[in-house]
């Protein structure tokens, strides 16, 4: 069991990446790497371990399923989370056969619900005896 949670935020608008870095902090204690930037996730996911991404799935230049596929394609296994307002996509229901298992949380959230998902995808891996 790590000491150290790594939790990566990428979404393109700045004020969700700090809304979640807040939020993050207060019910958790854990200060998250956060980028705005999926290709500068990709360059953060290369050069450490993430214990868990939050992505954002509507981005410009490329997709939360993008990343996702990415990040696969890195070889790296870590428990994600989708955010999106687009909850009914067809492309996000798809996706979980073709680049490995996320789960999907609709904008807008509720903090209480999202931090039980994120505590459960991290049990006993990162978070066991922490909280």
């Amino acid at each position: 069991m790590s000491d150290e949670v790594t939790i990566l935020v990428v979404d393109d608008e700045p004020m969700m990446t700090d809304v979640i870095r807040m939020m993050l902090s207060l019910y958790l204690k854990i200060d998250p790497l956060v980028t705005n930037s999926p290709h500068e996730a990709l360059q953060i996911m290369s050069s450490r371990p993430v214990s868990l991404l939050i992505t954002d799935y509507y981005m410009p230049d490329m997709n939360g399923l993008e990343l996702i596929k990415n990040a696969r394609g890195l070889q790296l296994s870590f428990p994600i989370i989708v955010l999106t307002g687009y909850y009914d996509n067809p492309e996000l229901k798809r996706g979980g056969a073709a680049f490995g298992a996320y789960e999907i949380v609709q904008k807008p959230w509720s903090n209480t619900r999202l931090v039980e998902r994120i505590r459960s995808l991290l049990k006993g891996d990162v978070l066991g005896a922490k909280f």
